[in-house]
């Protein structure tokens, strides 16, 4: 992946969200201004992509593991595979390659 590695944190001074730390860190976005209640969730979500990106393969890879260690009944398998079609999907357009 060549995203700019986290952590990701909010800057105040420049209105702007850094990698590093605010003293330190290099410019990734400047969201626009929505109503205060909506930047807050925005800042939020987008500081927390590093670390869900991170949580979201090593749950793929456990999901892997599952699928081929343990017997499932037909539908929890179902449900497990469906599961690892949501992550591949969303890893793949986290990655731009969907």
């Amino acid at each position: 992946m060549n995203f700019t590695p986290g952590p990701w944190t909010w800057d105040k001074e420049e209105g702007a969200i850094v990698a590093g730390t605010p003293e330190k860190g290099k410019i990734i976005a400047h969201p626009e201004v929505y109503t205060r209640k909506e930047s807050e969730a925005n800042i939020n979500l987008i500081t927390a992509a590093p670390d869900m990106y991170a949580a979201l393969k090593e749950s793929r890879d456990l999901q892997l593991i599952v699928l081929d260690t343990f017997a499932l009944d037909a539908a929890t398998g179902q449900s497990l595979v469906d599961l690892i079609n949501n992550t591949r999907q969303a890893l793949a357009k986290a990655e731009g390659r969907k």
